[in-house]
């Protein structure tokens, strides 16, 4: 019986989540309508500098920055990052892994912040902002491809390995 425990605690959990994205949704749909409906004149909706059109205006604006901001709560509390536009998952092991990896891609392993790690980030403007996750990640940079940043890997790249592992 003491299993039947965690397998209840694990659904709740799994309720709360659901949950959680169904409320932080509801926000961003009222908000999404109200602006659509300005929207259909848009001239009228720019132009409104001031009176109650411009203040409905800037109300839903404002609504639908903080529906957007419930979301990213949202996945934050689900360990889901988003950078550059790509979807990250945060590991049970305190690892960032790109939703794009595979099992049985080709691993390049990189030590965090060493020699090899800076060139990387200056020759790749998307690898220097999903470097901006962590000391320890995994990111995708080809077809069958991907980083591996930890404690642990190579100091220096050659020429290469550094053109060879670059998105």
């Amino acid at each position: 019986m003491g299993g039947g425990g965690a397998v209840y605690e694990e659904s709740e959990k799994s309720d709360d989540k659901r949950v959680s994205r169904m409320s932080a949704s509801k926000p961003r749909a009222k908000a999404r309508k109200r602006m659509q409906a300005m929207s259909r004149n848009k001239n009228e909706a720019m132009a409104a500098q001031s009176g109650a059109e411009a203040v409905s205006f800037a109300d839903a604006l404002k609504d639908m920055k903080q529906a957007e901001g419930s979301r990213d709560d949202a996945d934050d509390a689900m360990g889901m990052r988003y950078v550059a536009g790509r979807p990250f998952r945060f590991g049970h092991d305190g690892t960032w892994v790109d939703l794009k990896f595979k099992h049985g891609m080709k691993i390049l392993k990189v030590k965090y912040m060493s020699e090899a790690w800076f060139a990387l980030s200056r020759k790749s403007g998307l690898l220097k902002q999903v470097f901006g996750l962590g000391s320890r990640l995994i990111v995708v940079v080809g077809k069958n491809k991907a980083l591996e940043i930890g404690t642990d890997g190579k100091e220096k790249l050659s020429a290469t390995e550094l053109s060879a592992y670059l998105p």
